[in-house]
């Protein structure tokens, strides 16, 4: 299995408009755009189950297939399938690093995501 870094930021926005950028490591950049309205009643109810903890495994598995959604589209999502150079074998098991950009403060709706998460 061949990894690659695949770096994804979340820069402030405004109206519920945040701007992404995403970095490969073999393939370069792209740009994209997630649109979150926070106002909007499905986002609400997803923020208050979130911080009273009333989650499961079925809420949680949901939650990251609409993030994702939200989150690889367009060029982003292109850029993330593209298979690594040295492979000729589709991406299998790739590490993702999510951050907030460093000279902006986060937003308060989308929080950065620390770490590493991992996608099949």
């Amino acid at each position: 299995m061949d990894y690659r870094n695949f770096d994804l930021w979340i820069d402030s926005g405004t109206g519920g408009v945040y701007p992404l950028r995403a970095a490969s490591e073999p393939w370069g950049e792209a740009r994209g755009v997630l649109a979150l309205d926070p106002t909007q009643a499905e986002i609400r109810e997803v923020l208050e189950r979130l911080a009273e903890r009333e989650t499961d495994r079925d809420f949680l598995i949901g939650l990251g297939a609409k993030l994702y959604q939200h989150l690889f589209n367009g060029q982003i999502e292109t850029l993330f399938r593209l298979p690594h150079p040295k492979s000729h074998r589709p991406l299998g098991a790739c590490p993702t690093t999510w951050t907030s950009p460093a000279p902006q403060a986060p937003s308060p709706v989308v929080p950065p995501v620390p770490g590493r998460l991992w996608h099949n």
